[in-house]
């Protein structure tokens, strides 16, 4: 294969696969328990892409000078015994030399008969996850990684000897909810329990929720996160701003602390314990040592196992905000767990069971998947032709014409046609009564300056509609109340007459 077409392949491989990475994109959005998958693929795609791309790149720089000599080929250049001397004519003659190269290179490499295999978007996102041991597996309670699974580590924190020592109703009054929304409230543990048990249970609880997140969250690095841990760590614990570590003496302060042995170069978190450890025979025979020992400037071995259990703590925290919406996605599970009965946790495990696995879906079944989509299209569209209908009869709920004794019934073969409408006709009693209240007829009204109100129901024809219009208006005239010629007076006799009269009446001094 030509240079050239080396680069093209690559870049159009690019672009089908940015192409599959929407289409997981898509399979993500259609359902939770794709979530993972689709970001597996989509790593798979970028590093694909970026294999791709440095491919391609390589080409562009071109060291070795082979697209340029290539492009120059392509323009017609030839070597000065087979020019012609005509570059028009040696740019024919190099582009059938270079067709006639290609065809025998796939005469003699291409199996007779064997299609040519197109790696498309759909390709690349069938055959994405064609290696079963990239696919994660995940257990019973997680869920596909929906939720973490910390029953094991639970059971070591609550059998922690020095932890149960110091809160002997442990056990009791901690249950696995509750473990899971404080797991990471390191602060709340006395120093005097962190011993070695205590740091085997961390590290422990990090391998674990480091491979959760190797397998729930693929394209982000935790790497990153660990060099950014390292980095902002040793600065909080030299100045002793880690919660829970504040009154850890610091290196410059450990000689002096009253709690310091320095002939057992020794920190003790209790009194008494340091009294009694001043009594034992290791101490007398370290004291006579002192000598040895007054000069070492190291920090003792349980500064560094602090040092330790601290950063295991600090780093178990940083991971669990990362998983915060996993980690309540899981209480939340356990607690709509809690409130079913035995017969609905039964049925649950039931369907569970039968349940395909997303994640060892082969590229058939997505293909099978593709067909029967094409199916239920093609079917749906078959459904979707025009039922018989001679008659014209109305269509009904279920899309079928209506009986003909209920078309009869209902009076749907008279018609009735406004004139206030455009002549629109209606079809059934019903349709035109309900007509005076819709838009069609109410903008009718209005064209005429007509109110649309209960005195012109039934009104068709817009001769009528006017001339009660009209009526109306003088109807309303005669009830209006007229002050000159509707006022009453009254005389001294009780005679009752119009305002006029009364005071020509009265002028004549009659009244």
């Amino acid at each position: 294969m030509s240079i050239l077409e080396q680069k093209r392949s690559a870049q159009e491989d690019i672009e089908n696969l940015e192409k599959a990475i929407v289409k997981a994109l898509f399979l993500k959005s259609q359902s939770p328990k794709y979530a993972v998958l689709a970001d597996f693929m989509i790593k798979e795609f970028l590093e694909e892409i970026q294999s791709k791309s440095a491919k391609a790149l390589k080409i562009y720089q071109d060291e070795d000078g082979f697209r340029k000599n290539e492009i120059q080929f392509l323009e017609g250049c030839r070597e000065a015994e087979d020019a012609t001397g005509n570059k028009s004519l040696d740019v024919w003659t190099n582009f059938y030399e270079k067709l006639n190269e290609i065809r025998d290179y796939h005469d003699r490499f291409t199996p007779y008969g064997t299609p040519a295999e197109n790696h498309d978007d759909n390709w690349y996102f069938l055959h994405a996850l064609d290696d079963r041991s990239k696919i994660p597996k995940f257990s019973g309670p997680e869920g596909n990684g929906r939720f973490v699974d910390l029953h094991n580590l639970y059971i070591d924190f609550i059998n922690l000897k020095k932890l149960n020592k110091n809160n002997p109703r442990l056990r009791i009054t901690l249950d696995y909810l509750t473990y899971l929304s404080t797991f990471d409230q390191f602060h709340t543990i006395p120093i005097s329990c962190k011993d070695n048990q205590y740091k085997k249970y961390l590290e422990n609880l990090l391998d674990y929720l480091k491979y959760f997140f190797n397998r729930t969250q693929p394209l982000l690095n935790i790497s990153q996160l660990e060099d950014q841990h390292r980095r902002d760590f040793q600065a909080r614990w030299e100045s002793r701003s880690i919660k829970g570590w504040e009154k850890l003496p610091k290196k410059h302060e450990l000689k002096t602390d009253p709690l310091f042995c320095l002939p057992c170069n020794k920190l003790f978190t209790n009194k008494n314990v340091y009294k009694a450890h001043k009594t034992g025979a290791k101490h007398r025979k370290a004291a006579e040592n002192i000598a040895e020992l007054i000069d070492r400037t190291d920090e003792s071995e349980e500064i560094k196992h602090y040092q330790e259990v601290a950063s295991l703590e600090c780093f178990i925290s940083r991971l669990r905000e990362t998983l915060g919406d996993t980690v309540e996605d899981t209480m939340n599970n356990i607690r709509k767990k809690q409130t079913r009965t035995a017969e609905e946790l039964a049925a649950q495990i039931y369907e569970s069971d039968e349940e395909e696995e997303p994640f060892s879906l082969p590229v058939e079944e997505l293909k099978k998947k593709s067909e029967n989509k094409e199916k239920e299209e093609s079917s749906s569209s078959e459904d979707e032709r025009p039922a018989y209908n001679p008659l014209n009869l109305p269509i009904g709920y279920d899309g079928k014409p209506i009986p003909y004794w209920l078309y009869k019934l209902q009076g749907l073969n008279v018609e009735y046609k406004c004139e206030i409408c455009g002549n629109y006709s209606y079809w059934g009693r019903r349709a035109f009564e309900r007509h005076f209240q819709e838009w069609r007829h109410a903008y009718g009204m209005r064209c005429l300056r007509i109110p649309n109100t209960m005195h012109f129901r039934e009104v068709t024809k817009i001769d009528e509609a006017i001339t009660l219009h009209k009526k109306l208006i003088e109807d309303h005239k005669l009830d209006l109340f007229r002050a000159d010629e509707e006022e009453e007076f009254e005389d001294s006799q009780g005679n009752v007459m119009s305002k006029k009269k009364f005071t020509d009446l009265k002028r004549q001094g009659l009244a």
